[in-house]
């Protein structure tokens, strides 16, 4: 796998633009690839066997925590639910959208200066 290749070569300390420069790639193709490769190992291992799709690794990607990941794959696995929005809603169900009037009237930088965590989809437009 491409993101398992980069991750490695970023662990080596490459960046992303170098690393991009030896696969004939973007930077930001290369930033995606290392976030699906920041996934769950356990989820990874599905996919690499091919028991989850690569949307639905997109999806669990939007999250840093691998034990939310884990327990969010766990409530569907066996359910008829397995979309990627799906998934995206349930490891966000307790965030609040970027477009929403709260988070437009704080601003975002008020709200990261202040120690917020803001979430970056790197696969979605959606305005987070």
């Amino acid at each position: 796998d491409q993101f398992r290749a980069f991750k490695t070569l970023s662990d080596q300390g490459l960046d992303p633009d170098e690393i991009g420069a030896r696969f004939f790639v973007s930077p930001a193709t290369v930033r995606q690839r290392l976030r699906l490769a920041s996934v769950s190992p356990k989820l990874l291992d599905l996919y690499e066997n091919d028991e989850i799709r690569l949307e639905q690794i997109m999806a669990f990607s939007i999250s840093d925590d691998h034990a939310r990941q884990e327990q969010v794959w766990e409530r569907i696995a066996s359910s008829h639910t397995q979309e990627p929005y799906y998934i995206r809603r349930l490891l966000t169900e307790t965030t609040v959208r970027a477009d929403d009037r709260r988070a437009v009237y704080i601003g975002a930088e008020a709200y990261e200066a202040a120690g917020g965590v803001i979430l970056r989809d790197l696969f979605e437009q959606d305005s987070g």
